[in-house]
């Protein structure tokens, strides 16, 4: 792959890396509480305990994380289901969904934090270390970038599916 040049390394680590989310995102994993969720679950519930006192709408919160509005939609209803989550709407606004943790949401994801931290990220804050806060801000960048990219292409697939074509016949 001569077109990656001295990045080929670091693009396939990464496209693994990539791969290997994709296989667990929608799996429920135990995470050594007594609770199971998916990771996009857990990046939800995360995001709640941040950010919840916002009051941000279901579409913002899967713009900001990520992912369509109807994962979103469909990940939160597993969520009300377990009660981790509980749905709200504004006395001066009915039509917008707020979304707030449960006590019993904020006690999973402390369990699963202390487990996470053990299993994973305790290794990787170790190596992130060695690496200068400059050079993580601008290997973040790097991933925004990616990010919005990968975004846009979504898009413009999703845009030419939905414009109008005509059939062709074969024969």
């Amino acid at each position: 792959m001569e077109w990656l040049g001295k990045y080929e390394s670091f693009i396939e680590k990464l496209v693994q890396f990539s791969n290997v989310c994709s296989q667990i995102a929608g799996k429920q994993v135990y995470f050594g509480g007594t609770a199971r969720f998916t990771p996009v679950q857990i990046q939800i519930l995360e995001y709640l305990l941040k950010n919840g006192q916002e009051h941000r709408k279901m579409a913002d919160i899967a713009a900001v994380l990520g992912i369509s509005p109807s994962a979103l939609s469909k990940n939160v209803a597993q969520l009300l289901e377990s009660g981790v989550v509980e749905k709200y709407h504004r006395n001066d606004n009915r039509k917008d969904v707020i979304l707030l943790p449960t006590g019993k949401g904020k006690a999973a994801y402390e369990e699963y934090v202390t487990d996470i931290f053990q299993f994973e990220f305790q290794m990787v804050f170790q190596m992130l270390e060695e690496i200068p806060l400059a050079e993580l801000e601008k290997l973040g960048a790097v991933l925004d970038y990616m990010s919005a990219r990968q975004l846009d292409r979504i898009r413009l697939y999703s845009k030419k599916e939905t414009e109008p074509h005509t059939l062709v016949k074969i024969e």
